[in-house]
């Protein structure tokens, strides 16, 4: 995580969708992580719970990695988790330089 001349509390967003069959996909929250190294084990972790058949129902990455600022609450708990899954749709703005 990097803290900027700015003093923005900098993160790496991933959003989800959740697919289910015979409904579709719809947005499924997002996940923050402190770094790309916490980001792919977020991932990782996730895929390897999935189970080997396709289920049913199951929440996906969706789209790109961005990077976003963070409330100094959340930069806190980033420091010690490195990954935390949010769960609702109000997704953090990407920053751009």
């Amino acid at each position: 995580m990097v803290n900027n001349t700015l003093l923005k509390q900098i993160a790496y967003c991933q959003r989800w969708e959740e697919s289910e069959e015979g409904r579709g996909v719809r947005p499924d929250g997002y996940s923050i992580h402190k770094d790309k190294e916490h980001w792919a084990a977020f991932c990782d972790m996730h895929e390897r719970k999935l189970p080997a058949k396709t289920p049913s129902i199951y929440s996906r990455q969706a789209g790109r990695l961005y990077i976003c600022e963070v409330s100094d609450e959340r930069a806190r708990i980033l420091l010690q988790k490195g990954s935390i899954r949010i769960h609702n749709n109000y997704f953090p703005k990407e920053l751009t330089e």
